[in-house]
């Protein structure tokens, strides 16, 4: 491994308890050149003890595994899709109904999020459109087949 930074972050992926292992950590550049990218408090201290005291780089990160291991978990984190359940506010009407109104980019993005979901619909709803059936059901001409 080098030390410079490479374009791919193969070196940054922290997926097994054992990329996350003292040695490993002391091997990973890439990591350590991060951190102190984005950490100028510890770039100082850094360039301060080994750049101009001459302490072993080995050394300095050795003494800090925790912070390196936080770093890594930090930067490994994906951030997960916002609650798109949350958004979807129920109406009640005026004879005691309680209705809800979704768009298709909900109904899409739940599907996104709950896989189950969009099994179940496809297992349940028939092939045919929705929009077809209703308006085959209640003979609205806007709803036919063109």
């Amino acid at each position: 491994m080098s030390n410079t930074p490479s374009t791919s972050s193969s070196s940054l992926s922290f997926n097994s308890s054992e990329s996350l292992s003292d040695a490993n950590l002391l091997k990973n550049f890439e990591l350590q050149q991060k951190l102190l990218l984005e950490d100028r408090q510890l770039r100082d201290i850094f360039t301060k003890s080994v750049m101009q005291f001459k302490l072993s780089p080995q050394i300095f990160w050795s003494s800090r595994l925790n912070q390196l291991r936080t770093f890594a978990l930090t930067i490994s984190q994906n951030k997960g899709p916002y609650n798109v359940l949350s958004t979807i506010k129920p109406v009640a009407t005026s004879d005691n109904q309680v209705n809800v109104n979704v768009t298709r980019d909900t109904i899409n993005e739940i599907f996104m999020i709950y896989p189950i979901i969009r099994k179940a619909f496809d297992d349940l709803v028939p092939a045919n459109s929705v929009k077809e059936s209703f308006g085959r059901d209640f003979s609205i001409p806007s709803c036919s087949e063109d």
